[in-house]
This record gives C-alpha cells, structure tokens and sequence, in this order.
C-alpha cells in the first residue's frame, strides 16, 4: 500500500494490512490519494 489509507474510522499508513470480514461496513477515502493491494478469498 502506497499514501495513506482511512476506512471511516481510523487512518493506515503505507506498509499496513487490514482485515475486514465480510459483510464489514466501511466508508473508504483518503485525503492524498492511494494505492490499494486488494485480495478476495473467495472470488
């Protein structure tokens, strides 16, 4: 991940790795700009 990375509640630097289960609620954004690495488990 590249920039800075916040998910509604909390900021993620570059270097970060999250978790979100499915059916997570999230609000994705960033003041900067990002780059994401994205996987799905499950297609």
């Amino acid at each position: 991940m590249d920039g800075v990375f916040n998910d509604g509640d909390r900021d993620y630097p570059a270097g970060s790795s999250i978790h979100a289960p499915a059916g997570a609620s999230h609000v994705p954004r960033s003041a900067t700009g990002c780059t994401l690495f994205l996987f799905y488990p499950q297609g």
